[in-house]
């Protein structure tokens, strides 16, 4: 059920690819209407935040299904504000999702399932484009309602989370624990559950307040700016380029084939070699903020040349050109900038802070994300096609310098040198867990 709910958000942030036409620059509004989704995730992770607390996820995605539903009937109604609320409703069901996986899989198989459950995001990707390009809007409407239906139907078999039946009730806890890992794991998963507890109970705002807590978690908000500015999200949500017909090589079918398939392989290969390979975290970004700056920069003279005034016809026979370059910047982005600012979540953040850290961090992705696709919709929509571009590579370029002399390598390094490192008193711990072993927020 989780990667079921993992590819009902992939399909939901496809969704806006669904439009047939760019956006004019006179018309805002409908701007607004392809920027409204990522907006919706950034407000939804707060109700998420709450309602995992309250009622459980399990629950929490039961509840949410029928809004999610009617959401996709509002959208395929031409209600522009329903993308708003898929947004929200998404955002809350992945969410959920990836809490129930990580509290009821036993810590040693944890690393693969959620190898799995990040690739299938993809898989959504897959399904929003090829149902789209093979059969039109309706039918993927009907696709993207029918998933967390099937869903729903599964999760009415499966016990409540063992984290949360444990604040209930011990007894509850030790019966999910048996149902989902058997008999001989009770005890050893028990006595963890047991030890988040004891540390949760606990209220840490001085904590949070402290200097060294406020500037990590403001150098990982700057490197998600950075990140957004990769032009990723702009590439897997909208695939604006193929609104050129000078830039599709086989067809719009197979082209975002390719595309779709490269995305699940470089995620799959990208996040088996952090987590079973402990590369430097920092190394890994200015590998990948280098290689995205230099695709997006040919990106954006590729564009130049397609421009009308600049006609080239080398670039005009090889089309190929478009797709090389996308699928670069995928590759670029997956080797670093997709997992490695989550890890340093973990790596910088006491185990007692994370959830409300990453409750704050990815709040401020997404908006990030609604801001710098909703600002490159409408400079794509004037005949420059490419400036965007240009303006992306530079805030990449300026993203690597960044990375350089910002990020902090946490390889080597317990939780007191880091802090000390950054520029404040030590507080809180790590924990006995790896990062691994706690669950990796999305989103793209």
């Amino acid at each position: 059920t989780a990667c079921i709910s993992a590819i009902s958000f992939g399909t939901s942030l496809g969704w806006p690819m669904s439009q047939s036409n760019v956006p004019k620059e006179s018309c805002p509004e409908q701007t607004w209407a392809w920027s409204l989704i990522p907006l919706g995730c950034s407000v939804g992770l707060s109700f998420s935040f709450y309602m995992v607390k309250t009622l459980g996820p399990k629950k929490t995605m039961l509840i949410d299904t029928p809004f999610y539903m009617l959401s996709y009937i509002g959208v395929a109604k031409g209600t522009v504000l329903c993308n708003f609320f898929i947004g929200i409703c998404s955002i809350v069901y992945f969410t959920n999702a990836e809490n129930l996986l990580v509290n009821a899989v036993h810590r040693t198989n944890l690393k693969y399932a959620l190898i799995i459950f990040r690739t299938s995001r993809m898989v959504g990707f897959l399904i929003a484009y090829l149902v789209r390009n093979a059969y039109g809007n309706f039918l993927l409407a009907m696709t993207c309602l029918a998933i967390p239906l099937a869903n729903a139907l599964l999760l009415l078999f499966l016990p409540e989370s063992p984290r949360f039946l444990y604040d209930k009730s011990e007894n509850q806890c030790r019966e999910s624990i048996q149902w989902y890992q058997g008999p001989e794991n009770v005890y050893t998963t028990l006595l963890l559950i047991r030890a988040d507890y004891e540390e949760s109970k606990n209220t840490f705002t001085y904590m949070f307040l402290s200097k060294s807590i406020m500037k990590a978690i403001l150098v990982i908000v700057i490197l998600n700016f950075f990140r957004v500015c990769s032009g990723y999200h702009v590439h897997i949500i909208y695939r604006l380029p193929y609104y050129e017909k000078s830039v599709i090589v086989f067809s719009i079918f197979a082209d975002n084939l390719i595309f779709a398939i490269n995305l699940i392989v470089s995620n799959f290969f990208g996040n088996c070699f952090h987590i079973f390979f402990n590369f430097r975290i920092r190394r890994s970004l200015l590998i990948s903020s280098t290689l995205t700056s230099i695709a997006l920069m040919m990106q954006a003279f590729h564009m130049l040349f397609l421009h009308r005034k600049y006609r080239n016809a080398l670039f005009l026979k090889n089309s190929y050109v478009q797709v090389i370059l996308e699928n670069m910047l995928v590759v670029a982005y997956e080797v670093g900038y997709s997992i490695c600012a989550d890890l340093l979540v973990y790596d910088y953040v006491p185990r007692q802070l994370h959830r409300v850290a990453k409750l704050v961090i990815y709040s401020l992705h997404w908006l990030c994300v609604c801001v710098v696709t909703k600002y490159f919709i409408i400079l794509y929509a004037c005949e420059l096609h490419y400036i965007p571009y240009f303006v992306l590579g530079i805030a990449s370029l300026i993203g690597t310098m960044y990375c350089y002399y910002c990020i902090i390598e946490p390889k080597g390094k317990n939780l007191a040198q880091l802090q000390m490192e950054l520029g404040g008193n030590p507080v809180g711990s790590r924990g006995n867990r790896k990062h691994i072993l706690f669950y990796l927020n999305s989103n793209v």
